[in-house]
């Protein structure tokens, strides 16, 4: 794959598509930047997109519903996809994704 694609190549969700396929994904999606501590989406927000991390790390928290503090519970890296359950099942986001340092992601509406 081109380099435009390439991270997209890294992700399970399109790691066997042919390059067409992830070039017609690319025209489809806006590259954003997300600098430190920016919040890409909130838990119980709308899904109505999902994200592949081009370049950098996101973090993944959830909020306990008993008001606990929150909790990191992954870290995600280059070809990951983010989003994509609330995007696909309607419901709220599950978790917040904040950015550590610096990212780029590519947005699917």
């Amino acid at each position: 794959p081109t380099p435009e694609v390439d991270f997209l190549s890294q992700s399970e969700l399109f790691a066997n598509q042919a390059p067409l396929v992830l070039t017609a994904v690319l025209s489809q999606g806006t590259f954003e930047h997300v600098g430190p501590a920016g919040i890409v989406f909130k838990q119980g927000d709308p899904g109505d997109r999902m994200y592949v991390i081009k370049s950098g790390v996101l973090e993944v928290i959830t909020q306990p519903s008993d008001n606990t503090p929150s909790v990191t519970v992954a870290f995600l890296g280059v070809g990951e996809v983010v989003g994509e359950l609330a995007l696909l099942t309607g419901s709220p986001r599950s978790a917040t994704i904040r950015c550590p340092e610096n990212a780029s992601v590519c947005r699917l509406d």
